[in-house]
């Protein structure tokens, strides 16, 4: 990022193409979780978050978000939540701070 920054508008090709290189490289460095689920399908996931669940991400991409709750309640609980925000805002988005077992088993506090 120390990559200097210009007004040039002339190429608004190259503009987008380094906004999303920089949004890519904070996507990656984020030192936390990061996954994007639409309609309850895992569609991107961050290396934290690969790491935290003890999957490579192209085992989570394309999976139904029922592996990242506890229980089936929660499952439905939750959606029930984003479905009402959706409906309501247009959108929805969802922090999460719960217990989830890594899938060898071990207790993650992520």
């Amino acid at each position: 990022m120390d990559r200097p920054t210009t007004n040039d508008n002339s190429n608004p090709c190259a503009e987008l193409q380094r906004a999303k290189e920089r949004l890519n490289s904070i996507f990656t460095a984020a030192p936390v979780g990061i996954g994007l689920v639409q309609d309850r399908v895992i569609r991107e996931v961050n290396p934290f978050f690969c790491h935290m669940l003890g999957y490579k991400a192209d085992e989570l991409i394309g999976q139904d978000s029922r592996l990242l709750y506890p229980s089936d309640q929660e499952y439905e609980r939750i959606g029930k939540i984003k479905s009402d925000a959706i409906s309501r805002h247009g959108k929805g988005s969802l922090e999460i701070h719960q217990r989830r077992l890594h899938r060898t088993g071990l207790r993650n506090h992520g």
